[in-house]
């Protein structure tokens, strides 16, 4: 019975536990948050200025102290719509009504509705430009401050998207049940190094191949090719070791429990994955640059990326506290305002550096790679003190319990003795009837009995 309880106990704190920690805005969450109708005009705003901003920065003389000045007010105009949206109207505002889509289809209505939904982060970014000019950069002297400081922020967003896909990854992997796991673990790490050693080999192999060879037979490669891209290989090869070696204390906590150890893995994985990508694309930049039209591509792919970490990250923190500040209903305003940043910071940095945008983009690759490496152990070290804190305190429950169980124990049949006999004290108590009770009645025979009475006598 006891041991019951004690089980009983330990399911429900363990479910509540998991419900405590289960992502509140999950992947599911996020993709319905950026293919919403209501909102996708403003991610086509996003997409078509920062082109065409960076198509004018890099193609007019000058045109960077104007392009620069508009991205940045492009980011805090729509920094402030995020914080706006908690009133109903401005979330309204901002959204276009899908109700009369049908009525209003068309280019035509196209066009109104983005108008409509662009018009409050595109006045307020306006009025922040205006501000900015009229106060601060008065002087032709300054003019050039916000290309200077989006060009120095490169760093800062760079490494933003190794934090946001830190947040965001590491969440997605502690949510899962198998990663909470208690019990004991294997204590060895052997097995852990093995599969991510195999994993990111195999893994640099396949970039390799597409992206090196262009999928062609490597056989018919020059000397030149295997040069560069079987030491890609190894590069990764070795940098992973390194990783593992100086991580081996974490990997060795880890694993005491099979949840941290499969968490481990998996993050050391997914994340390294993710460094090994920032690799390849340094990589290419500095050994083999990519035609301009490919790099731009390509870096445009990983700004929507960048953004959507960086949505996820901001919004299933903000969600899981309660904020009001960053919430699941402005987390993409909140991705668009780091968007401009970022587009302008690329932009910027660029023109500073004579336009040599592999460079540029080989440099911001490789910060975000050694940012999430050097975030890597602390995820791990979170992960195995949520555990050890909570298998801690379930074991004192447990042995409160037993405790609780040992002195209740020798009174086990005095118990049962009480409990027969309250359960028979009620039908005693009903079998006597109580003096109240009783009603008296007078009775007497009535005159025909008494006549027969007389007549047998």
């Amino acid at each position: 019975m006891v041991r019951r309880r004690i089980t009983m106990v330990e399911e429900e704190e363990t479910s509540a536990e998991f419900a405590e920690e289960e992502p509140v805005f999950g992947l599911r969450d996020l993709l319905a948050t950026l293919l919403n109708r209501q909102t996708l005009p403003h991610v086509l705003l996003l997409t078509l200025l920062s082109i065409g901003l960076y198509v004018l920065t890099s193609m007019t003389d000058g045109a960077y102290e104007l392009t620069s000045l508009a991205f940045l007010s492009l980011s805090l105009g729509y920094a402030l719509t995020a914080i706006l949206t908690r009133f109903n109207f401005v979330h309204d505002w901002v959204r276009t009504d899908t109700s009369g889509m049908e009525d209003t289809g068309g280019i035509k209505g196209l066009a109104l509705r983005c108008a409509k939904v662009w018009s409050l982060p595109l006045l307020l970014s306006a009025a922040i430009a205006v501000g900015v000019k009229s106060t601060l950069l008065t002087d032709d002297a300054y003019a050039t401050w916000p290309a200077l400081g989006l060009a120095g922020m490169f760093i800062v967003w760079s490494a933003g998207q190794a934090a946001s896909f830190r947040t965001a990854c590491s969440s997605w992997l502690a949510g899962n049940k198998k990663t909470r796991d208690k019990r004991p673990g294997p204590g060895s790490v052997g097995g852990m190094f093995t599969k991510h050693m195999l994993a990111l080999i195999l893994l640099a192999g396949v970039l390799a191949l597409i992206f090196g060879y262009e999928a062609q037979d490597p056989a018919e490669a020059g000397f030149d090719t295997h040069l560069r891209w079987v030491g890609f290989v190894l590069v990764v090869g070795l940098i992973q070791f390194g990783i593992l070696r100086w991580l081996h204390s974490h990997y060795e906590a880890a694993a005491e429990r099979k949840g941290s150890a499969r968490f481990a893995l998996r993050w050391g994985i997914v994340a390294q994955a993710f460094v090994t990508w920032h690799m390849l694309s340094a990589w290419r930049r500095f050994i083999d640059p990519p035609p301009a039209l490919t790099q731009m591509l390509e870096e445009s792919i990983l700004m929507v990326l960048a953004v959507v970490m960086a949505i996820w990250a901001l919004s299933s923190r903000g969600v899981k506290k309660g904020s009001k500040l960053f919430s699941s209903e402005n987390a993409l305003f909140w991705g668009l305002a780091f968007g401009f940043g970022y587009a302008g910071s690329i932009a910027m940095i660029t023109q500073l550096t004579s336009g040599d945008l592999a460079a540029t983009m080989g440099f911001g690759h490789l910060v975000t790679a050694g940012a999430l490496v050097l975030m890597h152990p602390a995820v791990i070290t979170r992960h195995n003190t949520m555990l050890a804190s909570t298998s801690g305190e379930k074991e004192t429950d447990s042995e409160q319990l037993s405790e609780d169980s040992e002195t209740t124990e020798p009174d086990k049949d005095s118990e049962e003795t009480q409990e027969e006999v309250e359960r028979a004290e009620p039908e005693q108590k009903s079998s006597p009837v109580e003096d109240d009770d009783i009603e008296v009645v007078d009775w007497e025979p009535d005159e025909d009995v008494l006549d027969e009475l007389e007549l047998l006598d």
